[in-house]
């Protein structure tokens, strides 16, 4: 069972000799001031005599350490878990997932402690007319804009007391 930072979050990599009666492997994830939560599910092979490979990417990791182990689950309900890993995450930068051209939706994920819960964040258009005030929750901005006509727009938040501007653009 193994665990490497790539491009888009954390592959998790692991294989069985033999399996019998498996149904599926819960993928689970902590932290230092956490416990384990699930965070996916890959169905196993079932009955098997031969070398079974599998993989899970966490698309979403924490930053800093995180733990993971697998709760291997029989069809009978029967389980147990593997080792428990853990693997380091670090963040470049202050932005961690952006989608932008974006087109119903405004999706900025900040890294872990960048944002501070209920800062404020505006959205204008490119004339300078303000479209959107809102304060964001945990360190993400999910805001559901499907009415917005394409174009430039112009997102600011405050972030370590220095006011940050992020242009966005919707297509046609």
């Amino acid at each position: 069972f193994t665990a490497a930072v790539i491009s888009n979050g954390i592959r998790l990599n692991w294989s069985t000799a033999q399996e019998q009666n498996s149904s599926h492997f819960e993928i689970q994830k902590g932290s230092e001031t956490s416990g384990f939560i699930p965070v996916g599910t890959v169905q196993a092979a079932g009955n098997s005599n031969l070398e079974t490979h599998y993989s899970f990417t966490d698309s979403d990791p924490l930053e800093g350490n995180s733990y993971y182990r697998l709760k291997q689950v029989d069809k009978d309900g029967q389980f147990s878990y593997s080792k428990t890993i853990s693997v380091k995450y670090e963040v470049k930068g202050m932005i961690k997932k952006i989608i932008n051209p974006f087109s119903n939706a405004i999706l900025i994920q900040f890294g872990s402690g960048i944002v501070q819960p209920g800062t404020q964040w505006r959205l204008y258009d490119m004339h300078g007319r303000l479209l959107l005030t809102r304060r964001i929750t945990g360190n993400t901005i999910n805001e559901q804009v499907a009415g917005l006509q394409p174009g430039m727009y112009i997102l600011e938040i405050t972030i370590g007391g220095k006011q940050q501007a992020i242009r966005l653009s919707k297509p046609e």
